[in-house]
């Protein structure tokens, strides 16, 4: 059996505890690191080099994750479901990963 969902919400993970999440098979599809303050935009790059062509649905609601991770957002080929509550991305950068994103259906900001 392969590991396709981790639940991280309200813990203390760091950019360096997501960087070691890197290193997991490439089969994960679910992945919530809401309510980690100290996840960053460096997490959204190491995530989207790891879990680019498998990652489904990301939650990153009430992390220090800007619109500059939109970038790297896009490189989520299979994402269907992103949260995003209380990071700093404005309407036009979640329009822009609305068009950009394929799968993408649902967003909340």
């Amino acid at each position: 059996e392969q590991l396709e969902s981790i639940e991280l919400a309200g813990g203390f993970i760091t950019d360096r505890g997501v960087a070691h999440l890197t290193g997991l098979p490439h089969s994960l599809r679910r992945l919530n690191l809401s309510q980690n303050t100290y996840v960053t935009d460096a997490s959204v790059k190491s995530l989207s080099e790891a879990f680019g062509a498998s990652l489904r649905s990301l939650g990153l609601s009430y992390t220090h994750v800007t619109e500059a991770s939109s970038v790297h957002i896009v490189c989520f080929v299979q994402l269907e479901e992103l949260t995003l509550r209380g990071c700093k991305f404005s309407a036009r950068s979640v329009d822009h990963l609305r068009r950009s994103v394929a799968n993408l259906w649902f967003v909340t900001c």
